[in-house]
């Protein structure tokens, strides 16, 4: 009997001979590793999902960064990183129409393909961006509270600042377009998911998404677990400290032992937060 199994067609060598074993899958038959998102119903569900996200996106970002151009008390350390967060998310949210422009789209995409390598090119960028400020974030609030106000003000010098800005748009950049130069995927119409990301037919494709993937999430995301357990222990710190004091101190000190108290209290490291804000602007 004819083999009738079908094989993509990024899996044919030049002669035409197949070099796999899997045959194509269709969507939903639980059968063979390759997969098309096809299903136009759920298409159309998740291009309005985007739509609606880039709608609330654009609007929220653009409050925020208004905000701190409008308001000089908000033009502080720490809303340096806001607005290149808020600014990363506007764009993330300006591009996501593409993506549903390609899933509402039955006969792939239908633009010129610079278009959509241009928009994937963003939105990983973007994301990137995203994930490495809000590491920094995470940062600027453990030197802001466990260290002294000295220190916290010769690390986010005016100059130190911007190049931490721009280290946060060069690292995923880089890691967007470096992997393309050496031929380990491409940008553009993913034929597998039916978004602008990575060519799915690029034989290196998977390369890809595994760099994308270690290079944009587990450094930001071990930074930012690191730093609020060290904030947690050093309030928690204080609070012991606080609650040491209360019980070795005698009676009679009362007041002195009040004012201690309240110099060791969380309410009063949260002041100290919000003095320093005010105090280092911009």
């Amino acid at each position: 009997m004819e083999n009738s199994t079908a094989y993509p067609p990024d899996l044919l060598t030049s002669s035409g001979m197949a070099m796999a074993t899997s045959p194509v899958s269709t969507v939903g038959s639980g059968e063979g590793e390759w997969f098309r998102f096809t299903d136009y119903t759920q298409r159309a569900i998740v291009a309005t999902m985007f739509i609606l996200a880039s709608i609330l996106g654009t609007a929220g970002n653009s409050l925020v960064i208004l905000a701190v151009v409008f308001s000089r008390k908000l033009r502080t350390i720490t809303n340096v990183f806001v607005v290149n967060l808020a600014v990363a998310d506007l764009l993330t949210s300006l591009i996501l129409p593409w993506n549903a422009v390609a899933l509402l789209s039955t006969e792939g995409w239908p633009l010129a393909e610079w278009v959509c390598s241009a928009a994937a090119g963003i939105l990983f960028t973007c994301v990137g961006c995203s994930t490495y400020t809000l590491a920094s974030i995470a940062l600027n609030r453990y030197i802001l509270i466990t260290k002294r106000l000295q220190s916290y003000q010769a690390i986010f010098k005016l100059r130190n600042l911007a190049i931490w800005i721009t280290l946060t748009w060069i690292i995923p950049f880089a890691l967007c377009v470096i992997p393309g130069f050496v031929g380990l995927g491409q940008l553009g119409y993913n034929e597998k998911y039916s978004t602008c990301s990575q060519q799915s037919k690029h034989r290196y494709s998977n390369y890809y998404d595994i760099l994308q993937a270690l290079g944009i999430y587990p450094i930001p995301l071990v930074i930012i677990i690191v730093c609020y357990i060290k904030i947690f222990l050093h309030v928690r710190h204080h609070l012991r400290s606080m609650l040491s004091t209360s019980v070795s101190s005698p009676s009679s000190n009362d007041n002195e032992l009040s004012s201690s108290v309240a110099d060791t209290s969380v309410p009063h490291v949260n002041r100290l937060v919000r003095k320093y804000d005010d105090d280092i602007q911009y």
